[in-house]
């Protein structure tokens, strides 16, 4: 059965590689929040003040949902971008990334247990999409998720905003809690 996405979201901070212990992680995040200029399911900064999108996806019509949306998840912040998706659709979404010639950081894949792992890296897409190895690939063939090296940092008073809503989401999380 498909975790809920409290769930999710709960062992993307309990997985030792997002390192909850040195970066902020922060769920939900709106255009609003005046950090980013599109809907992120989850952002993770690092102490350098760069951004990682988690995009979480709970079902494959959930993905492809995604392709409707009128940004492509472009924000001149986003260093990385990643899929987050469920092992029972994840050969099928990988197989529309190189179908449509969009590639992300990565994808990686949870269970029903919650696990979660990288499935397959930038580089190995861009080799499936094109056949040869990563380097000899022209980038202009294909759509990047990620800004990689040139994306921007955020400014300090960004990093407190996006403390000050990952604040504002855990005390709406307890007061819910507290009601059951």
């Amino acid at each position: 059965m498909i975790p809920s996405i409290e769930q999710i979201e709960l062992s993307i901070m309990n997985d030792g590689g997002f390192n909850f212990r040195q970066n902020l992680i922060v769920f939900r995040i709106t255009e609003s929040s005046m950090v980013v200029n599109h809907e992120c399911d989850c952002l993770i900064m690092t102490k350098s003040g760069y951004l990682t999108e988690i995009e979480i996806k709970r079902s494959y019509e959930d993905f492809l949902n995604d392709f409707k949306k009128k940004h492509l998840h472009e924000d001149n912040h986003i260093k990385d971008f990643f899929f987050l998706v469920h092992e029972s659709f994840k050969d099928k979404v990988i197989e529309k990334l190189i179908e449509m010639k969009r590639v992300p950081s990565g994808v990686y894949v949870y269970d029903d247990e919650c696990h979660i792992r990288l499935e397959i890296s930038y580089t190995a897409i861009v080799e499936k999409i094109f056949g040869e190895p990563y380097y000899r690939c022209d980038m202009d063939d294909y759509f990047s998720y990620s800004n990689g090296w040139t994306a921007k940092k955020l400014f300090l008073e960004e990093r407190y905003q996006l403390a000050r809503l990952g604040a504002m989401r855990y005390k709406n999380m307890t007061e819910k809690l507290l009601k059951l």
